[in-house]
């Protein structure tokens, strides 16, 4: 366990708060991953979702298509239908 010092709107009231070490690694992978989303998703849309290829990591288009793929979707002429007939 680390203390760590909270400063108040006064030095006077200080607050040492027990953060524990796990609580610290579990907020810096969680950080990790929504940066690594985050980054996964800026990627899909400036290449695959374009129809392009990644540079210097095709794999990772590839990838992210064959993902896509499984995903279930909603087919664009089924959902042009549905506003067509009302």
């Amino acid at each position: 366990m680390s203390l760590v010092a909270v400063s108040g709107w006064e030095p006077s009231c200080r607050a040492l708060v027990l953060i524990s070490e796990n609580a610290l690694l579990m907020i810096g992978l969680l950080l990790f991953a929504i940066v690594l989303l985050a980054l996964l998703v800026l990627v899909y849309t400036a290449y695959p979702g374009r129809g392009q290829q990644v540079p210097k990591a095709a794999w990772i288009g590839a990838a992210m298509v064959q993902v896509r793929d499984r995903l279930p979707t909603l087919d664009r002429t089924t959902e042009r239908s549905h506003h067509t007939q009302e």
